[in-house]
């Protein structure tokens, strides 16, 4: 069975309306119905007044009237769905052509142009004076000799310890001794001297340095000739280091 083409029929649901059938459902859209025209009744032909009623021949298949019959009443309805198909089709057609109509002509608004910012000119940074880094203070001659003796006196009373512990074979003794003496200087590195003395001073303490450096190597081998020996120079530097402090002014 072939379906009716998509198009307004009328709605069997709501009488007075119709309903849109898309060719192989009916939707939910619907709309006021469009008022049928009326056929036109047929022509029928004024009845002769019969002299005597006939009777019926037997046999004789009587014929009814055009429009009671079945397959014209058929066409008749597939012809009118067809029109009204055709004319709900134009009228939808009509309607979206409108539409797009309106759009294509609704005018579209451009973008305003921003300006272009412009950067602000870098102000000029105010240059700072240079600042002088200050004079460093003056070191009392009176402080640095006093200081610088006492260090001077634990470090030779360390040299001292040293080479009586060697003598005695005082394995222990000889370590703490040790590090006694890098103690030790290491404290006298930390004293500033005074200008007038402080290039001899600087140099004649890294030689001490190296000596005490040299002593805890010979420690570390158990060389206690070598020890001794260097115990013997290192007194002697300390009393040089005596000397230039004894000349801070």
């Amino acid at each position: 069975m072939t379906n009716a083409p998509a198009g307004w029929y009328p709605d069997t649901e709501q009488p007075g309306n119709e309903r849109w059938w898309d060719g192989t459902q009916w939707t939910e859209q619907r709309r006021p119905g469009i008022p049928a025209v009326p056929a036109p009744a047929p022509y029928q032909s004024a009845a002769a007044q019969p002299l005597a009623p006939a009777a019926p021949q037997a046999g004789a298949n009587a014929q009814k009237p055009l429009w009671k019959r079945t397959w014209f009443i058929v066409t008749a309805a597939v012809v009118a769905l067809i029109v009204v198909g055709s004319v709900s089709g134009a009228i939808a057609g009509g309607k979206k052509t409108d539409a797009i109509a309106v759009a294509d002509t609704t005018p579209v608004a451009s973008p305003t142009p921003t300006p272009a910012q412009t950067s602000a000119a870098p102000s000029p940074t105010p240059s700072t004076p240079p600042v002088e880094a200050p004079a460093p203070a003056a070191v009392d001659p009176t402080f640095f000799k006093a200081n610088a003796g006492k260090q001077l006196d634990d470090y030779a009373k360390d040299l001292s310890d040293l080479s009586d512990a060697v003598a005695k074979g005082s394995t222990l003794r000889v370590m703490s001794n040790s590090i006694e003496l890098a103690f030790n200087e290491g404290e006298l590195a930390a004293i500033a001297p005074t200008t007038n003395i402080a290039p001899e001073w600087t140099t004649a303490l890294a030689g001490l340095s190296i000596t005490t450096t040299q002593i805890a190597d010979a420690i570390s081998k158990k060389d206690y000739t070598t020890v001794n020996n260097l115990v013997g120079q290192a007194n002697q530097q300390v009393a040089s280091l005596r000397d230039i402090a004894s000349r801070a002014a």
